[in-house]
């Protein structure tokens, strides 16, 4: 039985909650209201809460970087990367956390590498450098392009000032311009003595020509697929940009026979594709071996590069007059270890995802005098899966290598500068 003032009691109660509910939801509202956010709450409605195929540009600042002023482009030498281990191979996405000063690195093969990719694009045309128009479900790529174009712009003449130098637009509400400076207007790479202007010119071709990376961009279509839609390819080695570019990632590596892609890489591809965010960059590291010193297209073991045939599905396999499969090499100096520096970034106004793809190749026999690493390599060698085995041609090159590794890792052993079956080692170096 209710006393006389209950009812008065409950029905208060019931109006403050709801007053309060009310205040709550308003709030809300205003909290997420275009005119009043911080960037942190955009991230979290535009970031993780869409449609598959749906981006919406994201407030975002590149997290300041100090400018690398002794930076020497002429005696800075390139990183030695060693992403092997001691043990047993393992497919994997081998992600790690990239801090925000080393987006991009330059080294003193700077001009080299951009005399190759000058003279691929010029040579190779739209096989190196393209973008996609849009098609049903699938945005196109020059929007990423472009902002792709002014984030390298921004981001290299600030880390490396002596090396990039700008002239800017007046500043304007939304433009591409970090940190409330005006938009870049041109851009000169010094030491090869070349001016671009961003307004004017393919925004694919600058940015290529920008770093010593190749650069892929991918975008979300609305089956939540990420689509290769522009690029910059001119130091591929053994894959061409035509036979990918507008094709879903799951096209592309299961087109390039990619070991153990389906069962334990595609589940992996896809959470981490749809879940990157604008501010957790990543970095990852893989390696090859190849028989022969060539960058940009491994002539000796694919044939001519217009007519290789990239549907057999069968590594190494060319169509063109009388070219023949290498054969295995017996001779060590032949044998060059070829390594993938890449990045992968979510694009802040487009949100693709870029990857930045930096390669390395060094004769063999200048990686066997480093402390440590003829035998760390050799074990990851033998350690080869039989997919893997036949993935990397490692009938090529495995029996002139692992002898001579062995032999190198013996002496280090018994010179004490190595140990046998060492497992602490500072991946990826």
């Amino acid at each position: 039985m209710l006393f006389p003032y209950q009812p008065a009691l409950l029905a208060a109660a019931l109006l403050l909650l709801c007053v309060v509910a009310w205040n709550r939801r308003a709030a809300l509202r205003q909290l997420l209201s275009p005119n009043n956010f911080t960037a942190s709450d955009v991230k979290i409605r535009d970031e993780m809460d869409r449609q598959l195929g749906e981006w919406r540009p994201v407030a975002f600042d590149y997290p300041r970087f100090p400018a690398w002023l002794d930076f020497d482009i002429d005696n800075t030498p390139p990183p030695l990367y060693r992403p092997f281990r001691w043990g047993p191979y393992h497919v994997t996405m081998g992600l790690r956390s990239m801090q925000w000063p080393e987006w991009i690195e330059l080294d003193n093969r700077y001009r080299e590498y951009h005399t190759i990719r000058s003279n691929r694009m010029r040579i190779r045309g739209s096989k190196a450098v393209r973008t996609m128009p849009a098609c049903p479900g699938v945005p196109g790529g020059a929007d990423a392009a472009r902002e792709v174009m002014y984030e390298l712009a921004e981001y290299l003449s600030r880390r490396y000032p002596q090396v990039f130098k700008v002239t800017r637009l007046p500043y304007q509400k939304g433009d591409y311009g970090w940190y409330g400076e005006g938009q870049i207007k041109t851009i000169e790479i010094v030491p090869c003595e070349e001016v671009h202007d961003l307004e004017k010119e393919d925004p694919m071709t600058v940015a290529g020509l920008l770093v010593q990376d190749d650069l892929f961009i991918t975008v979300e279509g609305e089956d939540g697929k990420y689509y290769f839609q522009a690029g910059s390819i001119c130091t591929g080695g053994f894959w061409r940009m035509e036979d990918k570019i507008g094709k879903a990632l799951d096209d592309i590596h299961m087109g390039g026979n990619v070991p153990q892609y389906e069962t334990k890489l595609k589940p992996s591809l896809t959470r981490f594709f749809r879940k990157l965010r604008t501010d957790k960059p990543v970095l990852r590291n893989n390696y090859f071996i190849q028989i022969d010193s060539e960058l940009s297209w491994s002539e000796p073991t694919n044939g001519h590069e217009d007519a290789f045939d990239e549907g057999t599905h069968e590594p190494k396999r060319a169509l063109w007059g009388d070219f023949r499969p290498p054969e295995p090499t017996m001779r060590v100096e032949d044998v060059h270890f070829r390594t993938e520096r890449q990045s992968l970034r979510r694009m802040p106004r487009s949100g693709a995802v870029l990857f930045t793809v930096r390669t390395y190749i060094e004769p063999m026999t200048k990686l066997a005098q480093e402390p440590g690493v003829p035998g760390r390599l050799a074990s990851s060698v033998r350690s080869f899966p039989d997919d893997i085995f036949v993935y990397k041609a490692a009938h090529l090159y495995r029996d002139a290598l692992l002898p001579y590794l062995d032999e190198a890792h013996k002496k280090q052993v018994e010179a004490g500068i190595a140990e046998d079956g060492e497992v602490k080692t500072n991946y990826p170096y």
